[in-house]
């Protein structure tokens, strides 16, 4: 029999793709994994496929190994062998089953790098759809999205399969097998004749069933928390470069615009560090939220402002976006900007929106800082965005207190002018 693939390798792609399309969709887009997934992806994941024949009895997988590929049956029947050999009870329980067509064979293996847990072979004459993990990797980096929902719904089937197995909760079936366990052990050894009990043996193979998929269900969900730091990393860098190309692309397959790192940092922010306007704008159109702050309490806005990114500021101020300072942290940063002289940064500050008479612990205001520096550029700027001129420390000085204390007299007269 000639296989499809020889057939298909001769077409240009664009005509392979119609004909995969036109073969495969039906059957790949109705598997359970694919259940909500973009179809853009499913069309990419079946033109990256190729069609594999199988003789009747021909080993696929072999328990124990890692497959490099996965396979979906789409014509034929194979044969799975149990997934238990170390006990009788537990063989009894697992008795060999068989496939149809349109079902993934070897799904958790491949999600999860973990060795095959059955043996698969053919029953009859067998067509697959084979994707290599290489090749699976590579569309991956472009769907960030769909591969999340894929790895999503593969864990609801495993979750489906634990609660459905033997008619119960899980938790249910759990805490009765371990009453049959625990009568049949060193808690009551006289309630079970452990050699002859047949519901003894069961519990404990329907106890190790559930242990292992408790495990598929533990590795599953590490697995989807790895491809999910594995994009946001990708996407802070394509961020930090203004890559707006890599943005875009991650961002219309699915990917969340807000996803963040270990410190809470975004893109958004990244991007305005940066100075990158364009990105910032990109991520802006994908929903990225402007007034979202990392650990330290550090905004978007803040990161464009302090770094004197004029662009970018004004395209977050056009969105909506604040500083999202405390009170105290607002009057530190003013505080600091009047102190190093930086009224560029200062003037920024203001322009974002920074309350200018926030006060320290002790009261003391970006204005108490100017008029203790004799800085009247900076003591302009805050007048400029209306700052309280009345305002008065702990100690009750005012700010001509503290001018006077310095004999700064160009200050001096400014504040002076401002009383007529």
């Amino acid at each position: 029999e000639i296989a499809d693939e020889q057939i298909l390798k001769n077409f240009p792609s664009s005509v392979r793709r119609k004909l995969l399309r036109r073969l495969y969709f039906p059957s790949l887009s109705q598997t359970s994994l694919m259940d909500g997934v973009r179809e853009q992806f499913v069309d990419d994941f079946l033109v990256t496929c190729s069609v594999e024949i199988f003789s009747p009895g021909e080993e696929v997988l072999t328990r124990g190994t890692i497959a490099s590929h996965l396979y979906l049956l789409v014509g034929g029947t194979v044969r799975i062998s149990p997934d238990f050999d170390g006990s009788s009870s537990s063989d009894e329980l697992e008795e060999e089953r068989i496939l149809e067509e349109g079902e993934f064979i070897n799904e958790t293996g491949f999600f999860t790098d973990t060795p095959q847990a059955d043996t698969i072979r053919t029953k009859t004459v067998c067509k697959m759809l084979t994707i290599s993990r290489s090749s699976y990797k590579l569309l991956a980096e472009d769907h960030p999205g769909s591969v999340s929902k894929i790895l999503e719904n593969l864990l609801k089937k495993i979750e489906g399969q634990a609660t459905k197995a033997h008619g119960m909760e899980p938790t249910v079936r759990l805490s009765k097998r371990m009453e049959i366990l625990k009568a049949g052990s060193a808690y009551d050894v006289t309630a079970f004749d452990q050699s002859e009990s047949k519901e003894f043996k069961e519990a404990k193979a329907l106890y190790q069933i559930d242990q292992s998929l408790t495990e598929v269900k533990d590795l599953i969900k590490m697995h989807m928390n790895k491809l999910k730091d594995d994009h946001t990393t990708r996407f802070l860098f394509a961020a930090s470069r203004g890559d707006v190309s890599t943005i875009s692309v991650m961002c219309e397959h699915g990917f969340d615009a807000n996803s963040a790192d270990y410190d809470f940092r975004t893109a958004l922010m990244v991007s305005a560090m940066k100075g990158n306007t364009a990105a910032v704008q990109k991520i802006l159109e994908f929903g990225g939220d402007p007034n979202l702050v990392d650990v330290h309490g550090t905004s978007a806005l803040y990161e464009a402002a302090r770094n004197g990114h004029e662009d970018t500021m004004n395209i977050l101020l056009e969105h909506g976006a604040k500083l999202c300072m405390s009170e105290g942290k607002s009057a530190s940063t003013l505080c600091q900007a009047v102190f190093d002289g930086d009224v560029l940064t200062l003037r920024r500050l203001l322009r974002a929106k920074i309350n200018p008479d926030a006060g320290d612990y002790d009261k003391r205001t970006a204005a108490h800082i100017a008029a203790a520096e004799g800085n009247t550029a900076a003591m302009k700027v805050l007048v400029e965005f209306g700052a309280n001129l009345e305002v008065r420390d702990r100690w009750n000085n005012s700010l001509m207190d503290e001018a006077n204390s310095v004999k700064a007299g160009n200050l001096i007269a400014y504040l002076k002018s401002l009383e007529k």
